[in-house]
């Protein structure tokens, strides 16, 4: 894949993100022998293949971006046993935390349905959550302000947000400190990659850990100065 290069450093916010919850369903059925006495049995994986199917069969819907991703699947124990349990790890998301409420709720009648389906009893974990993230625009102007009289090396973008098209546990802190009345941003520093995140050949220009601890030692010394 080519190399993908960067115009800018940095972006001082982002947009575009999305609210998300993880969640690990295990199915748990009755096994026994599949050609002798199929009757007895009770197929997780067969509650799991329904959940997936109709997961990604979830509406859309028209205020704005959802998605949905069954990661894993693990089950059974060999091909003429009933199996016995199925484990899926998923994740929902939406572009603000009302849709991704929607697409949570609209996945757990989904689970609990496939369960009623085929007679198996199901288990539900909430393994992660983030909000969507909204940076304050007052600080974003602070922080180019910032750059432009300390760090004025580096090539600033036209404007402050850049879509980040994913989720970040980091939104808890943001939304604890602006719940209290302070500002937050996520800020977002460039560089040249190969392929994409999550894919085995991503790769990145390590030069970049060298900006982050400029841009927020520049940050601090400004932010200590007005003090």
């Amino acid at each position: 894949m080519p190399k993908l290069d960067r115009e800018y450093d940095l972006y001082f916010g982002m947009n575009e993100t999305f609210a998300t919850t993880k969640l690990d369903v295990t199915y748990h059925g009755v096994s026994t022998h599949a050609a002798e006495s199929p009757q007895f049995g009770k197929n997780a994986i067969l509650s799991a293949a329904t959940c997936i199917v109709n997961l990604h069969a979830i509406p859309r819907n028209a205020q704005g971006d959802t998605r949905v991703n069954v990661g894993t699947i693990h089950a059974g124990t060999g091909r003429n046993v009933i199996p016995e349990t199925a484990k899926m790890e998923l994740e929902v998301r939406g572009v603000t935390t009302e849709l991704n409420r929607y697409m949570e709720m609209y996945a757990r009648d989904i689970i609990n349905g496939a369960a009623l389906m085929h007679d198996t009893v199901v288990e539900v974990k909430e393994m992660g959550k983030a909000h969507a993230v909204e940076c304050d625009e007052d600080l974003m102007n602070e922080l180019r302000i910032m750059c432009e009289n300390h760090l004025p090396d580096l090539s600033l973008p036209p404007v402050n947000m850049d879509p980040l098209g994913g989720s970040d546990d980091f939104s808890y802190l943001m939304n604890r400190v602006q719940a209290h009345g302070g500002k937050a941003t996520y800020m977002k520093l460039l560089t040249p990659i190969v392929s994409s995140p999550h894919n085995t050949a991503f790769d990145f220009d390590e030069k970049v850990l060298e900006l982050g601890p400029r841009v927020f030692a520049s940050i601090v010394y400004s932010f200590t100065k007005k003090e």
